[in-house]
């Protein structure tokens, strides 16, 4: 068996998933900002089915455990949204964010300095030439989303439509038969 694991734990239906430890947010804050639309509950163990709460209880005497298996409880979600998206944090607010940590933002990439006197996040450009080879190579080949990826907008003079729909010109199709 491997070592104790940190669950977090939506009490409305049981399902569960691991949070690692962070240095300055507890287990439970993080699972808290994972999962701001539902009650959560942290358990500790090596496997959830061994796992304690911080009350002594196990989570297979919680009412809900596993109930998320065989249905789906109504108005029970982490994201407000549906039963099974979690949040995802905003760069800004992402309390698993460690100093050193490296972060691909708009404006290139970004290591993460801490947090000022008002607690906002604070991010300082990496200068690439100072990293090694190998940190440089491994950043080059990592594949970032874009933020907020959006179709470009087609632009349509007033004269192209017709019937508020764009005309075609000179577009041909052939179909085979």
């Amino acid at each position: 068996m491997g070592g104790a694991v940190a669950y977090c734990v939506r009490t409305c239906d049981g399902r569960y998933f691991p949070i690692q430890h962070t240095g300055g947010v507890s287990s439970a804050q993080q699972c808290s900002s994972f999962c701001p639309a539902s009650a959560t509950k942290i358990y500790n163990g090596s496997s959830i089915d061994h796992a304690v709460g911080s009350d002594g209880k196990p989570y297979s005497e919680l009412s809900t455990a596993f109930v998320y298996r065989e249905k789906i409880v109504p108005g029970c979600t982490c994201n407000g949204k549906d039963a099974f998206g979690i949040v995802t944090p905003p760069v800004r607010n992402d309390p698993t964010l460690r100093q050193g940590d490296i972060v691909a933002t708009n404006n290139g990439l970004m290591a993460y300095s801490g947090v000022d006197a008002r607690r906002n996040a604070q991010f300082t450009p990496i200068d690439l030439q100072r990293l090694s080879a190998e940190l440089r190579q491994k950043l080059a080949d990592t594949k970032v989303d874009p933020a907020e990826a959006k179709p470009a907008p087609v632009k349509v003079s007033p004269k192209d439509q017709r019937d508020g729909v764009p005309a075609v010109r000179n577009k041909r199709a052939q179909v085979s038969r």
